[in-house]
């Protein structure tokens, strides 16, 4: 039971906070320097850890359900050859990089990557759990890494290693898109104003994901867009437009089904105009 603990934790505090006061009386004579270094530690690690969490949460929320985007998005939009690999730290919904390379580019790929790379709890991670993968059918393909904390990242290396995604990935024929978040500030709730500051600017001065994963300079495609981390408040304010993407999409796919069918039915009136044209040159031979 939880009860018998407490006499334990009791002979801990008491011990605790003896230590405590008597260095409290160190503090005034530079005791206070350590206190001051581990007070900004601190609030730099919980800042930096409430912030993505935030700006994580933001994202899921704004995602748009993969299979909606690609029964959309497959027969609509026009694929070009090669791959592509869309790096989110999302396993659901699309990400924002592929949604914004489809508005200004108007292309998918041939074969499409959806790219998470998750950092577990455990020094190493075997080769037989490295990876998941999961195929949406029309090219698209869902990919989940697997590292230990103590393992050295390297997407390049895994993605050629990978046997159930069609072709083997060949860099010269692969493009990596990342999304860099520009954070804004306001005063609405989700994180104090300075601390948001604080944010984007720890954000800005993070580690390249290029270069944390290994990618090539030479095969990587940046996409930057604005992020809020206020709560009730969408992440990405083009997310109206990303919606509109959808429904054009949609309705794109609608029209080019009516034009095959349009097709087909004007290919239908040919083939039996021909046998009307025909029926009646056969009738005027047997009258000759």
């Amino acid at each position: 039971p939880r009860w018998a603990a407490i006499p334990l934790l009791v002979i801990f505090f008491v011990v605790d906070i003896t230590y405590f006061a008597a260095n409290l009386t160190k503090v005034p004579n530079g005791g206070w320097f350590p206190l001051l270094i581990g007070f900004i530690g601190f609030t730099l690690l919980s800042t930096w850890a409430k912030g993505r969490k935030l700006m994580i949460k933001r994202m899921d929320e704004a995602a748009i359900p993969a299979g909606v985007f690609i029964k959309s998005a497959a027969n609509s939009a026009t694929r070009v050859p090669g791959t592509a690999v869309f790096l989110t730290t999302s396993s659901e919904g699309m990400p924002h990089s592929l949604l914004h390379n489809l508005k200004h580019n108007k292309v998918l790929h041939e074969r499409v990557m959806l790219l998470t790379v998750r950092i577990e709890d455990v020094p190493y991670v075997p080769p037989e759990k490295r990876h998941e993968t999961r195929d949406y059918g029309s090219g698209f393909f869902r990919i989940i890494l697997h590292f230990g904390f103590m393992e050295e990242v390297n997407v390049p290396a895994e993605l050629s290693r990978l046997d159930d995604c069609g072709p083997a990935c060949k860099m010269m024929d692969t493009s990596f898109f990342l999304a860099r978040q520009t954070l804004i500030t306001s005063a609405r709730p989700g994180m104090a104003v300075w601390r948001e500051k604080l944010f984007a600017w720890m954000l800005r001065n993070a580690e390249s994901a290029m270069e944390f994963f290994k990618l090539p300079t030479n095969r990587v495609v940046e996409l930057i867009f604005a992020a809020a981390l206020d709560e009730g408040q969408v992440l990405d304010p083009d997310r109206e437009q990303d919606d509109a993407l959808v429904q054009h999409l949609v309705v794109l796919q609608i029209v080019q089904q009516r034009r095959r069918c349009r097709v087909r039915i004007t290919e239908h009136e040919h083939r039996s105009a021909g046998h009307a044209q025909r029926r009646a040159l056969d009738d005027a031979v047997d009258e000759v």
